[in-house]
């Protein structure tokens, strides 16, 4: 789910409300990601942020960053989100400004896989293929709106074929 405001519109104090009332819930995990403390996030500021933050129990934490793969940083997201369900529990996976990941790519330029378009695959086969659960992208920039769509289009298009 993608949820637009233009800044200051309330929708990450919606959203934080949301999350202190489901965490009531002791069925569900949240894995929360501000990304607005950030100008311009690195690759392993966000992975810091990624997997350093919320429920302790579920987050892996003892590695290198610097030295990640991109299929390293999807092999940990996927074996958070499996220790969560493995647990009876449900994850929800919140990001905040997702639009702030636009120029970050792996191998440190335009030439290497774009951490954004390899998060919309992994969106996709987290909700879409597997069923594991359910992501929330929240953005207040306007133009983003339209790259969501069609990334989201083109994935889900290239899911199919």
């Amino acid at each position: 789910m993608f949820v637009y405001g233009p800044k200051s519109s309330g929708k990450t104090t919606v959203m934080l409300r949301v999350i202190e009332e489901l965490s009531k819930r002791e069925d569900i995990v949240f894995f929360y990601y501000d990304l607005r403390r950030y100008a311009t996030p690195t690759k392993e500021e966000f992975l810091k942020i990624f997997f350093e933050k919320g429920d302790k129990k579920y987050l892996l934490n003892k590695f290198d960053f610097n030295n990640l793969s991109l299929n390293d940083v999807f092999d940990k997201i996927y074996e958070s989100i499996e220790t969560v369900i493995k647990d009876g529990k449900k994850p929800i996976l919140i990001i905040d400004e997702l639009q702030k990941l636009k120029n970050i790519y792996f191998n440190g330029n335009d030439n290497g896989k774009s951490l954004l378009n390899e998060l919309f695959n992994l969106f996709v086969h987290l909700t879409k293929v597997r069923h594991l659960c359910h992501v929330i992208c929240l953005t207040s920039d306007t133009l983003f709106i339209e790259e969501i769509y069609q990334n989201s289009t083109f994935y889900l298009m290239k899911l199919h074929s």
